[in-house]
C-alpha cells in the first residue's frame, strides 16, 4: 500500500512539473518536451508488458503490472495536457525505443531457451 501512495505521489509530482513545464517554457521546447515524454511513457508501457508476458518471476509481473498501470495513466494525463496546448504527440514508439524493445525480448527468449526464469 505504501508503494503504491507512493507510485501515485511521484506520479503526481511527475505530472505537476510538466504541467509547469508546458506552461511555462517557449512552445517549441514544450513541443519537444511532451513528444519525449509521450514516447517514454510508451516504451514504459510497452517494458511493462513484456514483463507480464514472458516473466516468471511473481515480483517483475507485478512491477510490469504496476508500469503498465502508472504509465497508461501518465501518458493519458499527458495527452489531455498536450490537446489542451494544442500540441502533436507522436503515436508510437521511437527508433531507440523500438530498438530497446527488441534487445530485451531477445534477452527474454534467450534465458527461456536456456532454463533460466526471470
Amino acid at each position: 500500500m505504501l508503494t503504491q501512495n507512493l507510485s501515485k505521489v511521484g506520479l503526481s509530482l511527475c505530472l505537476l512539473a510538466l504541467v509547469f513545464t508546458l506552461s511555462c517554457s517557449a512552445a517549441k521546447d514544450s513541443a519537444k518536451f511532451a513528444a519525449k515524454a509521450a514516447e517514454g511513457g510508451m516504451a514504459e508501457v510497452a517494458l511493462g508488458k513484456l514483463a507480464l508476458e514472458r516473466a516468471a518471476n511473481p515480483s517483475v509481473k507485478e512491477f510490469g503490472q504496476r508500469m503498465v498501470v502508472d504509465h497508461t495513466a501518465a501518458g493519458n494525463q499527458l495527452k489531455a495536457i498536450a490537446a489542451k496546448k494544442n500540441l502533436q504527440l507522436p503515436t508510437d514508439l521511437g527508433a531507440d525505443q523500438k530498438s530497446t524493445m527488441d534487445k530485451l525480448s531477445k534477452t527474454f527468449r534467450d534465458r527461456i531457451r536456456q532454463g533460466i526464469h526471470v
